[in-house]
């Protein structure tokens, strides 16, 4: 089953027609270095591109990035990168 990552998946379609339309990851923000600033995107911004996915009908949606979420200790990707998810998340993870 394919599905969309990302900031707006309104226009995603499955690569079948007789596939769900998942949204498994939407985004609530992006990666940040450490000592940089969080990208923002406003919460306002994140719920329309939700709602819109959804009016499509037959839509599911993942909420585990709405939280945030620390993994501390870890890196992932590069020795820089947070292992976050609470980059401007809606819900603080603390």
């Amino acid at each position: 089953i394919n599905a969309c990552n990302g900031f707006y998946c309104d226009a995603f379609t499955p690569n079948k027609p007789y596939k769900p339309k998942l949204w498994t990851e939407a985004w609530s923000g992006w990666f940040a270095e450490f000592g940089s600033p969080n990208p923002h995107r406003a919460v306002e911004d994140l719920a329309f591109a939700v709602a819109c996915f959804i009016l499509k009908g037959d839509a599911f949606t993942n909420y585990y990035m709405y939280h945030g979420g620390t993994k501390f200790g870890c890196s992932a990707g590069g020795p820089f990168i947070t292992t976050s998810y609470d980059y401007d998340a809606p819900i603080a993870e603390y």
